[in-house]
This record gives C-alpha cells, structure tokens and sequence, in this order.
C-alpha cells in the first residue's frame, strides 16, 4: 500500500472513531485500542531504528535497511543481519537495544549456553 493510500486509511479510521462513543477512560488508550481492532500494525522498529543479536560472543548491531510484517513473521533487512523471525523471538534472539542483548549474552554465559 501506498503512503498516500495509509494515510488515506488512518485518516478515515479517526474520522470513523470519533464519531463512536467511547465509554470510559483515556481517550487515547480508546484510540489506540480501535486503531489496533481495525488493523493499524506497529512495527517493533523503524527503518533506520538498530537492532542487536549476540552474534560471535558479542553483541552486534544492524542498521534496519526494510521490515516486513507478515502474518506469522517479521523480515528485517538489516545489513550484517539479514532474517526472518517471530515476533517471539524479540527478546530472545533478535533484541531492540544494546543493553537487552549484553544481558541476554550474560545469561547465557552464566548457564554455560555461549
């Protein structure tokens, strides 16, 4: 889908929730809930954001380039790591900053797994 045509998409769906009534709460929290029920997906980074993996016993960085959101897995392009992966696996083999990878390597090598 285009930018135009996203924005075209976004741009209805806060027409279409401010016209329904929510009930109690932030208002916000209510928006981000609808978007989120009508199919607004969030990325876990953004081109150009960093990602880390514990390659080689160290942690290493890769510049995102692309992410593609399938139904099942995400695909980043990401220069030296280059994968497909489950959003599960963010935390566990593909980390959003530095210090979450230097604690996972840790981890691992205080159970000896390194």
């Amino acid at each position: 889908m285009d930018k135009a045509k996203e924005k075209e998409t976004l741009m209805d769906l806060i027409v279409n929730a401010k016209r329904a009534d929510p009930e109690t709460g932030s208002f916000v929290e209510w928006l981000a809930a609808f978007l989120l029920d009508h199919g607004v997906v969030v990325p876990p980074c953004r081109v150009g954001d960093f990602v880390w993996s514990n390659g080689y016993g160290c942690p290493c960085a890769s510049e995102v380039a692309r992410v593609v959101i399938e139904k099942d897995h995400i695909e980043i392009d990401g220069g030296d790591m280059v994968g497909t992966f489950s959003p599960a696996d963010i935390g566990k083999t593909v980390f959003l900053t530095r210090d979450e990878a230097e604690a996972a390597l840790a981890k691992m090598r205080e159970e000896g797994r390194e």
